[in-house]
């Protein structure tokens, strides 16, 4: 069964990905900084997202003609599986800990800019899998609607990654709180 493409819905999703790779992208550093080689992980993500967006970006612009499904499935297989790669991977952080950084094994707070980036990612992955699936929402009955809701999403996408990125009052970007995630031991000192 072919499907047709709605260009605006999947570039809500090059979006999404875009989002969550420009997340990772200005949360590496910080994060090499702290975790050393394993902070390499924020880059190869943020790649990942970035590459796919692209790859999908530019299978969006071949002129329409063919069957483009079988390669859109590839593509949208693939982002399924950075992405939940990449949310298994926070929340194993999240969980367990990882086993770099000022103490090591100590599962991580959670924070604004992770917070983002997984609503993205799992919206991504929802989206994703319902194509594949081939639930619909319903009969969008004009073009028009259509790419106005995507507008609307596109800017939800772009103020949240803004938000995301933009470091919190007390100057901490990422919302960790290292000092009260420590256990008091003994004496009672940190």
């Amino acid at each position: 069964m072919t499907r047709p493409i709605s260009r605006p819905l999947w570039l809500v999703g090059a979006a999404l990905s875009i989002g969550a790779g420009v997340i990772h992208f200005a949360l590496g550093p910080e994060h090499l900084v702290e975790l050393g080689p394993l902070g390499l992980g924020f880059y190869l993500s943020g790649a990942l997202q970035v590459g796919w967006a692209v790859a999908l970006g530019a299978l969006l612009l071949i002129p329409a003609g063919g069957n483009r499904e079988p390669v859109l499935r590839t593509i949208a297989t693939s982002g399924i599986a950075i992405n939940v790669a990449i949310l298994a991977a926070w929340a194993f952080s999240r969980v367990v800990g990882l086993p770099a950084g000022e103490m090591p094994w100590t599962p991580e707070a959670i924070g604004r800019p992770d917070t983002i980036a997984g609503i993205l990612e799992g919206t991504l992955v929802l989206g994703l899998v319902g194509w594949i699936r081939g639930w619909t929402i319903g009969r969008v009955s004009s073009t028009r609607w259509l790419a106005l809701g995507a507008a609307m999403a596109l800017s939800a996408v772009l103020v949240g990654t803004v938000v995301a990125i933009t470091p919190e009052a007390d100057g901490d970007a990422e919302g960790h709180d290292h000092a009260a995630a420590q256990v008091q031991v003994g004496s009672g000192n940190r």
